[in-house]
């Protein structure tokens, strides 16, 4: 029994021996990005449509002059938003491209004025939809500026500009940091005098990301009425690459 247990050890003590062999391998690891400009091909338009009710105070503020003045404000905000989205409709956008967000009822106080500074507090209910409008073709952003405009809307929210097939884009950045990654690859080991072999171990260190370009603007163009070029889009992909080396 003691000889079987002496055997038994040895070879356990003998089987990680191969294990360390196989991984005393050398390697060579690279760290590399890449970046890709594009140019968007789609944009967003967000807006909001308001209607407030007169202002109340703690002296007439029944419930029933409140819900009454909610109601009368509710009607003239769909309204207003009903005559927005067929001037929408009418300039070309896409039904399904508008998107009219859910109504939010919003109580406001409002300061007393300094003759009024020992009355009540005045309040009163703003009712908001929000807009969002998205355009598959540039050249119409200015178009429904305009019309958000000569509607009357309460805010204007700006524009966001994308990528309509953001994988494309993002597939390019990554293949560019790859490429990167091996031609550095292959630098070192020319330069160190050693045999690029397998690769062992791929990580993405940065997942693509779209960013928007800051674009040089004269004065000339400042100068101009308004300017809705997106400019371009940079998309940055980085990952770490680890090849098995061995003397040439």
């Amino acid at each position: 029994m003691h000889i079987l247990k002496t055997i038994t050890a040895i070879s356990l003590l003998c089987l990680p021996l191969p294990l360390l062999a196989a991984e005393d391998v050398s390697r060579l690891q690279v760290q590399a990005e890449a970046s890709i400009d594009t140019t968007p091909d789609k944009a967003m338009i967000t807006a909001s449509l308001w209607e407030t009710t007169p202002t109340f105070t703690a002296d007439n503020a029944s419930s029933s002059a409140q819900s009454n003045a909610l109601k009368q404000a509710r009607e003239r905000l769909e309204a207003r938003t009903s005559k927005l989205l067929q001037a929408l409709e009418q300039a070309g956008v896409a039904h399904n491209n508008i998107h009219a967000g859910s109504l939010v009822v919003q109580p406001e106080s409002l300061p007393n004025s300094e003759e009024a500074r020992e009355t009540s507090q005045q309040t009163r209910i703003r009712i908001e939809r929000p807009l969002n409008v998205t355009l598959d073709d540039l050249s119409q952003v200015a178009t429904i500026i305009d019309a958000l405009i000569a509607v009357g809307v309460n805010r204007f929210d700006g524009i966001s500009y994308d990528v309509a097939d953001r994988s494309s884009i993002e597939n390019e950045a990554l293949v560019a940091a790859i490429e990167r990654a091996r031609h550095k690859a292959r630098l070192m080991a020319e330069t160190l005098g050693v045999k690029l072999g397998t690769v062992v171990d791929v990580q993405e260190t940065r997942t693509p990301v779209f960013r928007p370009l800051m674009m040089a603007v004269s004065e000339t163009a400042r100068a101009k009425s308004a300017d809705y070029n997106p400019g371009d889009m940079r998309v940055d992909a980085g990952v770490m690459v680890t090849w098995q080396i061995s003397p040439q």
